[in-house]
Formats: structure tokens, C-alpha cells, sequence
């Protein structure tokens, strides 16, 4: 009776420890899944922030590269890296090719690296954000990688990779217990015993493994194949396994946002060790009973050993309460935090877009200071014939020459219609108005433009020859017109090197599912130094006015409405080609 009260006792101690300990796991394994998931998506706007930079994008739409520009990219990759606190950040072209990093000037820099085994950049899509986790090739340092790919007009041409640390989230606050973090196919990606690093909890398919292989997910990492048994289930989540020669009991808990398993693992033997103190004293007690057989102080020492258990149970839950709270408001300031970002950049977006408008106004009004003195003398001419043609009529009318009167009246008419004309064209150019998007006709754009221009045409002599079809492009009709007057005007001052036979070209027609306008003069065409810098901020090659936002507004414009402005050198001379989508059939 006393073998089996000693035994059912030791049996319960066990248990209960058991219990403690898998609900102590339990929560700490919570804590650190927490924190790695806030920690991958603290990184994951930075891929998603990167592909939408400009800078970015320019360099790897650039035919040719200088070792100066990609210099320059992996800087500010590596102030990026610097700031965030990541691993890495590498920047692959549509090889799979790394052309910027922000290891530039280490021994192990990435850059000219080719990452095409990597699932990142195959499965790459516009708009998701890809999680992998694997082992660098350059500097065998483990890491998650987050890449976002770099899409223009629907096709990838890059892809950006931020690598993050995910290792020391696994080092335990704790002594006693171990974490690992397992991959898709149960290998030990990371852990906190460093021994136990690339073992697999089961044997891998061929198909798998050469899979692996193929990735160098684990580089040149052997992965080591050890024996797990599940001895016993201990609730949802848990239970007793034989690994590496020990028994441990388990916890663990999957995190689907980056396709991994995070387990904590504690050596049963120390459940044992635990529990020992404890099965000492019921085996004192039990002595004591048979020696002295007295039941009244057996049952004070039981009491007595449940109210210090009571005591302990309090303060563990007492304690765990102070720890959640306190978890709790850390999340809370974190999410406000947040919160406040958010709103910040929402704000930073707003003054943009306002700053960008009125850059645009600004720039259509001095394209109008421009055009005044020759509009003035467009208006000043028939107004000079309106006046000498009103008098003649009065003396017609005097001297009873009614039909020659009459034809002067029609003159004037005309006169005035066209002065009526430029005027309600210089003030609809003016206006600010919206930026909706509507059909709009290539041709009668182009016709708006030139009323705006003819006057320059005729001061330097020269040749406005035009070919369009019926286009309509889905854009703004003032957008446009302002874009149209600033590529012509940039044509009419390249043909003033020329003495004489000074001609521009305009042609419209349709290409696929876009409209392209083609404008080319005969002048001297763009030099290929400047042909890299040409559409950039305040880059400018005229001594006399201009500050070189002509090219780059126009750009701006054209890409908001998805379209493209290129600058080339055409049979004759510069040749700048525009791609505006089609207007939507209904």
C-alpha cells in the first residue's frame, strides 16, 4: 500500500510538472512567434517602398549601367540597410543578376552575384510581397529574405531583396529550454543550440531534396537526418519525443505568414529533476507515517505542502498576469506607433501631389510668358487690319459702295472670329482646372497646340508637316496640349542652327493598344552624353532661359496616365516618341 501511495504520488508530481512546464513553453513559444511576425512585418513595406522608387527603377531601365551609378544605388541600399537595421539589401536585375547591394566594398559583396535558383525571383509577381528563408551564398549567413518584384507596363525587370534576421529572436531569456525554427520541408532552419542546425525530423523525398539542392537553400550545409519518435501526446500542440539521444517534451506552433514551424523543446530529465525535491518529501512523510503512525500530522503536512503549492500557483499567476500586461502595452505603443506613420505618410503624399500640380501650372505659365510677345503680335496684326478695314468701310458706305463695304464687314468678322479663337485657346491652356481622364482626339490636341505656336513658325520660317490619323488616346486634353507645346517649342529652337529648310514633323497612328505621337525636327539631334540625363530635374542645355523642368514634367505626365515618353535620333534629327493607351471601347 505504501509502494503503490509512493508511486501514485510520484505519478501526479510528474504530471502537474508536466503541465507547468508545456504551459510555460506554450507561452513563451507565443512571445517569440509574436515577435518574429512583428518583426517580419516591420521590413515588409521596405521591398514594397523600394519598387516603387524612381531611382530604382531608372537604373535598371538603363541600357548601360556605370560602375559610378551602380556605386552610387549601393549606397543608398546600404544607408537604407543601415537605417532599418536589416541584414541585407540586394538589387537584382531581370537575370536574376545582383547589380546593387548594400555589402558594396565588403570581400563577400553579393553584386554580379547571379540568384536565378532563388524562389524569390522566380515566382516574383507584381503588387505580393515573397518570404523565403535560406542561407546566404555569399557569406553563409542565415536570414529571411522579403522581395518584391519591379514591374513596368506589366513586365518584370528587377526584383528587391531586404534580408532580416530572424536568429536572434530564438536566443532564450531563459536557460533550460531550446527553440528551433523549422522550414516547409521540418529542417531546422535556426536554433538556439547551434548543434542542432540542418537536421531534418524526417527523411526527404529525392524530388525534395534535389529541390533543396537546386535552391541552396542550406548552401553548402550538409543536412543531417536524425530519428524522431513521438512517445506520448500531451493536449493540442504538445507532447514527449526521442530525439538526438534524449527525450524532450514539445511545444510547438505553426506561422503561416512565412511558411515555418517555431517549437520549444525541454530535456524531460529536467521535469525529473524537478519533481525530485518534491518526491523526497512524500517519502519522509510516508516514513514518518509508518514509524510514528500519525495520521493527524500526515494530514497537517499534506495541507501544509498544498497551501505552499497554492502559494506558488498565486505568485506564478500573479507574475504571468504582470508579464501579459506588460507584452500587452508594448503592443499597444507599437500599433499607435504605427498608426501615427501611417497618417504621416499619408500627409507626405498629399503635399507631394500638391507640389507636383502647381509645378505643373508653373511650368504651363512660363511656357505662356514664353509664347506672349509672339501671340501679342499674332493679335496686334488683325487688329492693325480691323482698324484700317473699319475706315475703308465708312468711306464705301459714304460714297454708296455698298458691296465692297459689305465684303470689308466679312473681312473684319474673320479677323475678329480668329483673335476670338487664339484668346479662348490661351485661356483654356491657362487654366488649372482637374485631371480627369477622358477620350481625347491626337489630332485636335495637336491643332490647340500649333494655334498656340504658329506665330514662331512664321517668325523663323519654318515647315510644320503633319500626318495623323483619327486617334483618340484615354489622357486630359490640357495635359496633353501642355506636353505637345513643350516638345514642339524644344523643336523649333534645335532648328534655329539651321540656315534655312527648317522642318518639323508630326505623326499619329496606332501601335497595338497604345496611340503614338512622333515628333522630329531636322536639327542637329540629341548629343549621346546627354542622352542618359535628358529627362532629369533642372538638366538643361539652353544658356539663355529655361531651368530644365520641361522634359521632366512632360515624362511625369505622360507615365501618370500609363504612358511612355522616349527621346531618340530619328533619319533626320531628335525624335521624341509618345505612348498614351487607347481609348477604352464601350
Amino acid at each position: 500500500m505504501i509502494i503503490i501511495t509512493y508511486f501514485s504520488s510520484a505519478g501526479i508530481l510528474i504530471y502537474t510538472e508536466l503541465k507547468h512546464q508545456i504551459d510555460f513553453l506554450s507561452y513563451q513559444i507565443n512571445q517569440k512567434s509574436l515577435e518574429l511576425k512583428l518583426r517580419v512585418k516591420r521590413y515588409e513595406f521596405i521591398p514594397y517602398s523600394l519598387s516603387l522608387d524612381d531611382k530604382i527603377t531608372h537604373f535598371l531601365l538603363k541600357p548601360k549601367r556605370t560602375s559610378k551609378e551602380q556605386e552610387t544605388l549601393s549606397h543608398y541600399l546600404h544607408s537604407i540597410q543601415q537605417n532599418t537595421g536589416a541584414l541585407a539589401v540586394y538589387l537584382l536585375d531581370d537575370q536574376a543578376s545582383v547589380v546593387a547591394a548594400s555589402d558594396i566594398g565588403t570581400k563577400a559583396s553579393a553584386i554580379g552575384k547571379n540568384l536565378s535558383y532563388r524562389p524569390y525571383f522566380k515566382d516574383a509577381k507584381q503588387g505580393e510581397t515573397l518570404g523565403y528563408y535560406a542561407v546566404g551564398t555569399t557569406n553563409s549567413v542565415s536570414g529571411y529574405y522579403q522581395a518584391h518584384g519591379i514591374f513596368v507596363e506589366g513586365v518584370k525587370i528587377g526584383v528587391i531583396v531586404v534580408k532580416i534576421n530572424l536568429n536572434e529572436y530564438l536566443n532564450n531569456r531563459t536557460v533550460g529550454y531550446q527553440t528551433v525554427l523549422l522550414d516547409r520541408d521540418k529542417i531546422v532552419a535556426c536554433s538556439s543550440n547551434p548543434e542542432w542546425f540542418y537536421h531534418a525530423l524526417k527523411t526527404l523525398p529525392e524530388s525534395e531534396s534535389n529541390k533543396i539542392n537546386l535552391e541552396k537553400r542550406y548552401y553548402n550545409n550538409n543536412i543531417k537526418y536524425t530519428e524522431v519518435k513521438h512517445k506520448m501526446f500531451l493536449g493540442d500542440k504538445a507532447g514527449i519525443i526521442h530525439f538526438n539521444k534524449k527525450y524532450f517534451i514539445y511545444t510547438y506552433q505553426c506561422i503561416p505568414e512565412f511558411k515555418m514551424v517555431i517549437a520549444t523543446l525541454l530535456p524531460l530529465e529536467t521535469v525529473i529533476m524537478n519533481t525530485l525535491p518534491d518526491a523526497i518529501i512524500i517519502n519522509l512523510i510516508l516514513i514518518l507515517i509508518v514509524i510514528l503512525v500519525f495520521i493527524a500530522k500526515q494530514r497537517n503536512q499534506i495541507s501544509k505542502l498544498k497551501l505552499e503549492k497554492q502559494q506558488v500557483l498565486e505568485h506564478q499567476n500573479e507574475r504571468l498576469e504582470f508579464l501579459i500586461a506588460e507584452r500587452t502595452k508594448e503592443l499597444e505603443n507599437k500599433s499607435i506607433f504605427l498608426e501615427n506613420e501611417i497618417k504621416e505618410r499619408i500627409k507626405t503624399e498629399a503635399i507631394l501631389r500638391n507640389t507636383q500640380n502647381e509645378l505643373l501650372h508653373n511650368e504651363k505659365l512660363a511656357v505662356i510668358g514664353q509664347l506672349s510677345a509672339g501671340l501679342a503680335h499674332e493679335i496686334n496684326q488683325p487688329l492693325s487690319a480691323i482698324s484700317m478695314m473699319s475706315a475703308n468701310t465708312l468711306k464705301f458706305m459714304d460714297i454708296g459702295e455698298m458691296d465692297e463695304a459689305r465684303e470689308n464687314i466679312k473681312r473684319i468678322l474673320r479677323s475678329v472670329n480668329f483673335i476670338g479663337q487664339l484668346s479662348n485657346q490661351l485661356r483654356t491652356f491657362s487654366r488649372t482646372g482637374d485631371d480627369t481622364v477622358n477620350p481625347v482626339s491626337v489630332k485636335i490636341s495637336i491643332d490647340n497646340a500649333m494655334l498656340l505656336l504658329s506665330h514662331r513658325f512664321k517668325k523663323i520660317g519654318c515647315t510644320f508637316v503633319k500626318a495623323t490619323q483619327d486617334v483618340w488616346c484615354m489622357c486630359n486634353n490640357l495635359r496633353l496640349e501642355q506636353v505637345l507645346v513643350n516638345l514642339i517649342s524644344n523643336a523649333l529652337d534645335a532648328v534655329m542652327v539651321n540656315d534655312y529648310d527648317r522642318v518639323i514633323y508630326v505623326r499619329a497612328f496606332i501601335a497595338g493598344n497604345y496611340a503614338v505621337i512622333e515628333i522630329e525636327d531636322n536639327g542637329p539631334g540629341i548629343p549621346p552624353e546627354i542622352n542618359e540625363s535628358i529627362f532629369e530635374p533642372f538638366f538643361t542645355t539652353k544658356k539663355t532661359h529655361g531651368l530644365g523642368l520641361g522634359l521632366a514634367i512632360s515624362a511625369d505626365i505622360i507615365k501618370s496616365y500609363h504612358g511612355t515618353l522616349r527621346a531618340s535620333n530619328g533619319e533626320r534629327g531628335a525624335c521624341f516618341t509618345l505612348r498614351l493607351p487607347l481609348e477604352k471601347k464601350s
